[in-house]
């Protein structure tokens, strides 16, 4: 991993209404591009551990000007999410995590970043917090491309049929190779 971007955000813990975490994203500084043409739709996953469950609002970072812009996906219509009966002491010793992830039609999205932060380390009463997202990258001397492939097994005939929907990234061999 390295460290390139960074996400802005803000936390409110509310112990009168449900004992509710309201996670806020606020803006993103130097989005790391993922593609060569950029980003075309960015969307976060935002998760709290060590619970199994997660808020899942899609989150559209789209390119306006220069600056990015929030566009919310799916329900909620904004640019937040709240989890549901967390205890205060459950929550010093939780973490948030934001998954950054780039829209494929055609096939499976393509991580941009994340970032992870330790709940005992930050506010929860809404003040803005800006942290570095870390990006993956990958050895282009390993890399051998990728196939997204679709299956389908017919059991009266016992056949499996394959089919390659897309190729991308592949290493050229020429004759001899």
């Amino acid at each position: 991993y390295c460290a390139s971007g960074k996400i802005k955000f803000s936390l409110v813990y509310d112990t009168q209404n449900q004992k509710e975490l309201t996670i806020k994203i606020l803006d993103f500084i130097d989005l790391p591009l993922s593609r060569e043409t950029g980003i075309s739709v960015p969307f976060v996953k935002v998760y709290l551990y060590p619970q199994n469950a997660h808020a899942m609002p899609l989150t559209e970072v789209s390119k306006n000007l220069g600056a990015f812009k929030l566009e919310i996906l799916s329900y909620p219509k904004e640019n937040s999410c709240t989890f549901y009966g967390c205890p205060i002491n459950k929550l010093c010793s939780s973490a948030i995590k934001f998954v950054i992830l780039d829209y494929d039609r055609f096939s499976r999205s393509e991580f941009v970043a994340d970032s992870v932060i330790l709940l005992d380390e930050v506010s929860l009463e809404g003040e803005a917090i800006t942290k570095h997202l870390n990006v993956r990258r990958t050895n282009v001397d390993t890399d051998m491309g990728s196939l997204l492939v679709s299956l389908c097994y017919q059991p009266a005939v016992s056949r499996m049929c394959i089919v390659v929907l897309k190729a991308s990234g592949l290493p050229y061999h020429g004759e001899g190779s």
